[in-house]
């Protein structure tokens, strides 16, 4: 009986003690807790306050546009002038050199047409012209060259069109793919993307937005 009693005596000791244990800790924890103030997780899209101001919205408008008509573009200047696609990017590479030489152009044909070209072709066409006094250049890979104005008037208009500076011509006497007895498939759907074209650069021109949008809206206070 004596040893049972001095085991229960023990036994109360271990348990005020793990209490005692348990109430230092919990203590411990909420002065913490109290002590420390923890920061609010932030969300990933989350303003500071000097953003408040405005906010961003999705919209159709896209920093690099001017590519968008470039088919329509240059399927125009090659039924309007008898040139291929890589003819066009040819001389337009040229556009922004004041001369080059014969070498150059030998050069450059071969990388950039499928087959390298002769430059009398482009000279039949006057697209390209020798420049003054270099007739007497014994070699003819020294020979200098430049674009013609007729040929920079109509590289300058590619560039106008595709940012819709200007328009398409609709009339069939400028403009071979309007004519309805020579036309193909092909061709016809073009002409109704270059109208749609057309149309819209008009509307723009009224100032109608189109699907244009304002990148930055502020918000209105009060």
């Amino acid at each position: 009986m004596d040893d049972f009693k001095s085991f229960l005596n023990e036994n109360k000791e271990k348990l005020k003690i793990e209490s005692a244990i348990d109430r230092h800790l919990n203590d411990y924890s909420s002065d913490f807790s109290k002590g420390k103030k923890l920061r609010p997780m932030r969300r990933k899209n989350y303003r500071r306050d000097e953003h408040k101001g405005k906010i961003k919205v999705l919209t159709n408008n896209r920093e690099y546009d001017f590519m968008k008509y470039y088919f329509l573009v240059k399927t125009w200047a090659s039924v309007r002038y008898g040139l291929k696609f890589e003819e066009i990017e040819f001389l337009m590479y040229f556009y922004s050199e004041t001369h080059f030489s014969n070498k150059d152009f030998d050069i450059y044909a071969k990388a950039i047409l499928n087959k390298g070209k002769n430059i009398s072709r482009f000279v039949d066409m006057g697209f390209i012209e020798m420049l003054p006094g270099q007739e007497s250049v014994v070699k003819r890979t020294n020979r200098c060259y430049r674009l013609t104005h007729k040929c920079k008037h109509i590289i300058a208009s590619i560039y106008k069109k595709m940012v819709l500076e200007e328009s398409i011509e609709e009339n069939p006497m400028n403009n071979p793919l309007f004519l309805n007895h020579s036309t193909s498939y092909k061709d016809k759907r073009v002409r109704a993307l270059i109208k749609d074209m057309n149309d819209r650069r008009e509307r723009l021109i009224k100032g109608d937005t189109l699907n244009y949008l304002p990148d930055d809206i502020n918000k209105k206070e009060g």
